[in-house]
């Protein structure tokens, strides 16, 4: 047990996350929490929420990511799904018999739905719901504080949109209709009866006509109202200040708010549909994939396919690895530069911070890039660091004499490290450190607001990682321990004394037990504390509110589930049968199991035996 822990005396966990390092073997990435797009090829529908995403799949079941603080991402099990919609913090869905269901924030009855299976279509504000009938009647429920849900009379609806607390509904004789709050003109719709698609932001409507062109009404303070010309337009999609249209030949236009880069739409002329969130917005593609921009979707999650890495390090939106040549790669928002790593292939460890980052090279020098309005990326000189942790906006070092280094800004003493040449680990909180001695005990300074920098007792600690107000520590025992900020349970640790690694998040934190599965607790808001399964994590790493995972690649287990199963002996066994080995697509490597160069009967056995030893 003790060996298997002492690798975490390398391990750099920072702030707004944590570094890991060591690992002894390459491997793949994993990254589970706020902004991760669900893998897959069978998507057929989808909606953005305030900070929220759902997605239908052509079998008929839902998936959901991001901000889960109201339950609105804990989607009903089932196939028989139709039709999606996001509201502010709840969910809604209609089902193939023509019933509703809803889920989320329901403290206005916006989850309340109406009995029956007459249900043609579905809508979600902020606050309410709207349903259409298949009698071409409106029902609305919820929050009704600008009569959102006195719907019109009639029967000769065709479609309907919701905004934050108003509706739209389009007539079979192609005019418009709109109720609730007006604040902004947005429920004053525009004389004609040529209209086809419609769809309702915040607080602006769009709606496209019969010759394909584009029309806007509504809270215009950022353009949003300002539509494209062209007569080519075929969905169009409303998010809270900004807009997004699909053209007839298949590409994105969008225009309005764009504070998140929810208007860089993605380049391409094969997206089938269209929906837009708060300052994010999705899309399908004729693949059945998904795509997602703006807030909340800086890529932080969406990790490279390489499966070469040695070392991960999150930061606050952005991460990055070391491969096993030494080189870096980083992913996620780069408002900073964050992500613009230096060429070379000499690096050995790394740490991001809030807006910046900061490697070690082999060498023992260190390099920074990113933000630097706090000096956070002016490094010491030198050439004997050992390790390095990067908190918010500032930053640390061991030295090969086992000192202690800190710069950037010192607000609350963050940087005024304690003297000595006994420290072994260093950690970097929001505005705090950590560190732990030679003899086993802890120290910290800084900002001290929820008690962080009051240490526990003892001399027992092997290793440690540092949150945004809170800290953890691994005990000789392989016991955990953590003090500091505990709004979310980011401190009531699990029990057990088979703890090897530790990451710590925001307001959340994860565990590596010895055995190679995760476990995590804390704040949940974002999908951040549901651990994949499986027993093959090598080392984690904890962001401002995700995770990324260093994963060992299983041979054969060629759909990525991490279980070696009846489905990857058929991929095998055909694979083998077609081509024996395929240089070309570089997939003999996975499949030449006996590594002697070829794709055998031998290596159809070792499969064979890997799939009757599996948990499958």
């Amino acid at each position: 047990m003790r060996n298997l822990r002492i690798i975490n005396v390398v391990l750099l966990m920072a702030f707004v996350g944590s570094v890991v390092t060591g690992v002894a073997n390459a491997a793949s990435l994993v990254a589970w929490g706020q902004g991760k797009i669900p893998d897959g090829n069978d998507f057929v529908g989808i909606a953005a929420g305030y900070n929220h995403s759902l997605a239908l799949r052509s079998g008929g079941s839902l998936v959901a990511w991001g901000d889960n603080g109201d339950g609105q991402c804990d989607v009903p099990a089932g196939t028989d799904f139709e039709t999606v919609a996001a509201g502010g913090w709840h969910s809604a869905v209609l089902k193939s018999d023509g019933s509703l269901d809803a889920w989320g924030y329901n403290t206005y009855g916006q989850c309340n739905v109406p009995p029956g299976t007459d249900f043609t279509a579905i809508a979600a504000g902020w606050w309410h719901s709207v349903a259409l009938k298949s009698d071409g009647s409106v029902t609305a429920w919820g929050r009704d504080n600008y009569d959102q849900n006195d719907a019109p009379a009639g029967t000769d609806f065709t479609a309907i949109a919701a905004g934050a607390n108003h509706n739209l509904a389009l007539k079979s004789d192609g005019s418009l209709q709109a109720w609730g709050n007006n604040d902004y003109n947005q429920c004053d719709v525009p004389e004609g009866n040529d209209y086809q698609l419609i769809t309702a932001g915040t607080h602006h409507n769009l709606a496209v006509e019969s010759d394909g062109s584009l029309i806007a009404w509504g809270y215009n303070d950022y353009n949003q109202c300002d539509v494209p010309d062209g007569n080519d337009f075929q969905a169009i999609a409303a998010g809270y200040e900004h807009s997004v249209a699909l053209k007839s030949n298949g590409s994105l236009i969008a225009w309005g708010r764009n504070n998140y880069g929810q208007c860089e739409v993605p380049n391409g002329n094969d997206f089938v549909t269209v929906t837009a969130g708060q300052w994010h917005s999705l899309a399908i593609r004729t693949d059945g994939t998904i795509v997602a921009w703006g807030y909340s979707y800086f890529g932080q999650c969406n990790v490279p396919s390489d499966s070469n890495f040695e070392s991960v390090a999150v930061g606050d939106y952005h991460s990055q690895g070391i491969k096993s040549d030494g080189s870096l790669v980083a992913w996620g928002r780069n408002n900073h530069g964050q992500c613009d790593v230096p060429a070379g292939t000499d690096f050995t460890a790394t740490a991001a911070g809030g807006w910046h980052s900061v490697a070690l090279k082999a060498n023992g020098s260190l390099t920074a890039w990113g933000q630097n309005d706090c000096n956070q990326c002016d490094v010491p000189d030198g050439n004997d660091f050992l390790t390095i942790a990067a908190g918010y906006e500032h930053s640390l070092a061991l030295k090969s004499d086992n000192s202690l280094v800190a710069w950037g800004p010192n607000d609350f003493n963050q940087c005024n490290v304690p003297a000595g040449t006994n420290f072994t680990a260093v950690a970097a909180g929001y505005e705090h450190s950590l560190a732990l001695k030679s003899d086993g005990s802890l120290t910290a300074w800084g900002r001290n607001n929820y008690k962080q920098c009051e240490v526990p007792a003892g001399t027992d600690f092997e290793a440690i990682a540092a949150g945004d107000y809170h800290n953890l520590a691994i005990k000789s025992d392989g016991s955990l321990e953590a003090w500091g900020r505990n709004n979310w349970g980011q401190c009531d640790v699990p029990n057990g004394t088979d703890f090897v690694t530790i990451a710590a998040g925001y307001q959340h934190s994860v565990a590596l037990k010895a055995d190679g599965s995760l476990v995590a607790w804390g704040s949940n808001n974002d999908g951040q504390c549901d651990v994949p399964a499986g027993t093959n994590v090598l080392a984690i790493a904890a962001g401002y509110n995700y995770n990324v995972a260093v994963v060992h690649l299983i041979p054969g287990d060629f759909d990525a589930n991490r279980h070696v199963n009846l489905v990857d002996f058929t991929t095998f066994a055909s694979r083998w049968m077609e081509a024996g080995c395929d240089y070309s697509n570089n997939w003999c490597g996975q499949t030449d199991l006996d590594k002697l160069g070829t794709v055998d009967i031998i290596d159809l056995r070792i499969l064979t035996q890997h799939w009757l030893e599996g948990p499958e």
